[in-house]
């Protein structure tokens, strides 16, 4: 009967905790607060760990080509590119590497200047010094 409904702290955390994260219910909003704190806490970690395989040096340098092509299109040292320039590193963006966050305009600056050098190589990453690239 509704007389012997089972309470339970487990029966009320199925069917009517108000604290609830993504599918997840929880009995009190300590264990909730708890929960998102974790969450949050792998995400971090998430965002800022290299994947295991990286992007090649192409797929970087369409990325950058992706951010500087806007600014390409306006005349070299006219206030329409320099203001391109200035919103594209106002956009807060995914890495190839993983990492979220802003590119400098100085770096965009940069890489307009490698690819009018080198063209399209010109946008692949440099090799590090201590890098083992070309060593036999």
């Amino acid at each position: 009967s509704a007389d012997h409904a089972d309470t339970s702290p487990n029966s009320r955390t199925l069917q009517q905790s108000p604290f609830k994260v993504s599918a997840l219910r929880f009995a009190t909003e300590e264990q909730a607060e708890k929960a998102i704190r974790v969450l949050h806490k792998m995400s971090r970690s998430a965002k800022t760990r290299a994947p295991r395989t990286g992007p090649t040096p192409a797929d970087i340098a369409r990325w950058r080509y992706e951010i500087i092509e806007p600014a390409l299109q306006l005349p070299p040292r006219s206030r329409a590119r320099v203001a391109a320039i200035s919103a594209a590193a106002r956009i807060e963006r995914d890495w190839p590497s993983g990492r979220h966050g802003l590119v400098a305009e100085s770096t965009i600056r940069r890489w307009i200047a490698d690819l009018e050098r080198d063209g399209m190589a010109g946008l692949q990453p440099k090799a590090r010094a201590g890098d083992r690239q070309g060593a036999a």
